[in-house]
């Protein structure tokens, strides 16, 4: 810093522990803010009613072979 405007410089640290505190105290709330955001968002398992049934099924002694077809609802159908 050239405080008189000669061009003599001086080297000038500041106090910066109040930023860092204001940091430190900005990085938990954001992490807090996170971790209550991800909490509304929970893997819900839920039972529903559905049909099935077999279609085209043959078989031997050793092995069925068929289609299995299920009837589910789309208010049902849930994606994760």
């Amino acid at each position: 810093m050239d405080r008189r405007c000669t061009g003599k410089y001086e080297l000038v640290t500041y106090d910066l522990t109040r930023l860092r505190e204001i940091n430190l105290m900005y990085m938990s709330e954001l992490s807090t803010a996170q971790a209550d955001a991800q909490k509304t968002i929970q893997k819900q398992e839920k039972n529903f009613n559905f049909d099935w049934s077999i279609k085209n099924m043959e078989g031997n002694n050793n092995q069925f072979r068929g289609i299995l077809v299920f009837d589910i609802p789309y208010d049902n159908i849930w994606f994760a």
